[in-house]
C-alpha cells in the first residue's frame, strides 16, 4: 500500500466535510516538524497524523528528536497498512492512537481505528487567523495537485502523438 492510498483513506476516516483537514503541513503554521495529515475540528483542535507504509519507517520515528510535541497538537495518530498493525501497536507511543488501512476486494481503501489517541490535556485550539491560513494552506495544495495532475495527462497525451 502507498503512502498516497494511506493519506487518502485517512483523509475520509477523519471526516472531510466537517473538518479542515491538510496534507503535507510543514510550512506556513510553525509548527516544530512536517505533519503528515493535520486535522483541524470546528473549533480548531488539532490532530496529527504520521503516515507509516514500512517497519523501517515507524521506527525511524522514535529517532525523531521533536517527538510530535506541539501544544496546538490535542491527539497523535498513526496510520499504516493492515500488515503493519501488530508491528505499529508495539513501536509508537503510548499516547499515540492507531488507524489501520484496509482493502475491500474492489480495491477501496477505509480506516479501522485500533487504538484510540490519549488527549493532550494542555492543547490549546488554533486561532481564528491560524485556522484561516490552514485553509489556505489546504487551497494551495489543491491548486498544486490540480496543476500536477493536468500535466501529467498533458505529458501523457503527448507521447501517444
Amino acid at each position: 500500500m502507498t503512502t498516497e492510498e494511506v493519506e487518502e483513506a485517512v483523509i475520509r476516516h477523519f471526516n472531510f466535510k466537517r473538518n479542515i483537514i491538510v496534507p503535507n503541513v510543514y510550512w506556513g503554521l510553525w509548527f516544530r516538524h512536517e505533519i503528515d495529515v493535520l486535522v483541524c475540528t470546528p473549533k480548531g483542535y488539532c490532530t496529527e497524523v504520521e503516515i507509516k507504509v514500512s517497519k523501517s519507517d515507524i521506527l525511524k520515528d522514535k529517532k525523531k528528536r521533536h517527538g510530535h510535541n506541539d501544544e496546538r497538537l490535542k491527539y497523535l495518530y498513526f496510520a499504516v497498512p493492515e500488515e503493519l498493525k501488530e508491528y505499529a501497536l508495539k513501536h509508537i507511543q503510548e499516547h499515540a492512537g492507531l488507524v489501520v488501512v484496509k482493502r475491500w476486494e474492489d480495491g477501496t481503501t477505509f480506516c479501522d481505528r485500533v487504538k484510540k489517541a490519549k488527549a493532550r490535556k494542555h492543547a490549546v485550539p488554533l486561532t481564528q487567523d491560524e485556522k484561516m491560513q490552514l485553509m489556505r494552506l489546504g487551497c494551495m495544495r489543491l491548486h498544486r495537485c490540480a496543476k500536477d495532475k493536468v500535466k501529467r495527462v498533458s505529458e501523457s497525451r503527448l507521447k501517444k502523438i
